[in-house]
Order: structure tokens, then sequence, then C-alpha cells
């Protein structure tokens, strides 16, 4: 069933302001696993969705790198 554009919206907010890379990477797979996530909505809803889930996916790389950095720093 295809989701709302307010469930879409709150279920991609969620994951970027969330801290944890593993909720994160699951929202990430969710997202690439079904093809038409972003079908159905206004070309504005579109967009929004697309800028939360850029969000999203830069504070996945950002909390990543954040890691190898304290785990290279913990080793010295």
């Amino acid at each position: 069933m295809k989701r709302s554009f307010e469930q879409v919206r709150s279920f991609l907010t969620r994951a970027a302001m969330t801290e944890s890379l593993e909720e994160r990477e699951a929202v990430i797979a969710e997202v690439r696993r079904d093809t038409d996530f972003f079908e159905g909505y206004s070309p504005e809803e579109t967009a929004l969705l697309q800028d939360i889930w850029s969000d999203v996916v830069n504070g996945a790389r950002e909390t990543a790198v954040a890691r190898s950095v304290v785990r290279q720093q913990a080793r010295l």
C-alpha cells in the first residue's frame, strides 16, 4: 500500500533527525528497494521528499566518517 505524503515525510524526517547510523541505513535500504518510493506525489511534494532524503543520505555519510575518525583516534 502506498504511503501518504505525510507518512513518507514523517518517515524520512525521523531518519534525517536520528543520530543512529543503523536507523539511517535501514531507511536508505528500504527506499532503495522501492523503485516507486517517490512516485505519485505532486512535483512540490516530490522535491521536498527528495530534499529530506538527501539529508538522510548525507547524514549517514557524515556519521560513518565521524565513526571512522573516532576509531582511528582510539587506535593511536
